[in-house]
């Protein structure tokens, strides 16, 4: 029997385990990664990877940078993407 699920659920795969971002015990939202369209000229998006970069001790290219979202909110965090 056909699956009635689109595609989407086929978009984001890592070969490298990460810890998924939680705050206040409820997981964030993925919404992509730090080079795509949407985050290039996003000043939280920008301060986010910033912050991870400085967690990090080093720069971070946007395209390393996975990021998420609060679903109550507009804080935004990344983290980092090995792939």
């Amino acid at each position: 029997m056909p699956s009635k699920l689109s595609n989407a659920h086929l978009v984001f795969a890592t070969f490298n385990p990460f810890l998924w971002p939680v705050r206040n015990g409820v997981p964030l939202a993925f919404l992509g990664f730090g080079a795509d369209d949407p985050f290039k000229e996003n000043d939280a998006v920008k301060s986010a990877i910033a912050k991870l970069a400085e967690e990090m001790e080093g720069e971070i290219a946007p395209d390393y940078a996975m990021i998420f979202k609060t679903l109550d909110g507009d804080e935004y965090i990344a983290t980092l993407d090995l792939d």
